[in-house]
């Protein structure tokens, strides 16, 4: 520019071209504004806020969207701490539920055990007595059958050793 100045000091023709040019360019330039002003600005400005508008909104939902999916992840979370909180609570109650079955086929069957052992005692101790009672009427017998032999005949030492053995081996068999 300081060249255009020192050109035009030299040719002062050139200063009012130069200076004419500046004018008709800065008019241009002014008129150029106000019309975009006018007619263009209001558009753009308006397209700009409604974008704006846009982009505020889609980082709104956006937020929301991170909100609701962080809510469900908590609601899924717990819904997955509740299943597994059940989910042990059916595990210790069917072992509750198993032991108590066991312990109460162990008392039964300890129960079962115990009267067919009493039941088994009760019909030793019957076949016991009854063989006693048999085995003192066979004594009895045969106490009398040789009380009778005794008394039929007169016994010497030898005899009488000999019945005696006899009777023993009588209760042997």
């Amino acid at each position: 520019m300081y060249t255009l100045i020192l050109n035009a000091q030299e040719h002062p023709h050139d200063l009012t071209t130069v200076l004419g040019n500046s004018l008709i360019i800065f008019l241009s330039f002014t008129i150029l504004l106000y019309i975009i002003n006018k007619f263009a600005a209001g558009p753009i400005l308006s397209m700009m806020e409604k974008r704006e508008e846009h982009i505020a909104k889609q980082l709104d939902d956006g937020q929301m969207a991170l909100e609701n999916a962080q809510l469900k992840e908590q609601e899924a979370a717990s819904i997955v701490r509740n299943a597994q909180i059940q989910a042990n609570d059916i595990l210790v109650s069917a072992k509750d539920a198993s032991e108590k079955h066991r312990e109460m086929m162990v008392t039964q069957i300890q129960e079962e055990l115990q009267q067919m052992k009493e039941v088994a005692r009760a019909s030793i101790e019957q076949e016991r007595a009854e063989m006693l009672i048999q085995l003192q009427k066979q004594v009895g017998e045969m106490s009398v059958a040789l009380a009778q032999k005794i008394i039929q005949r007169e016994v010497n030492q030898a005899d009488h050793q000999h019945l005696i053995d006899n009777f023993i081996e009588g209760l042997d068999k």
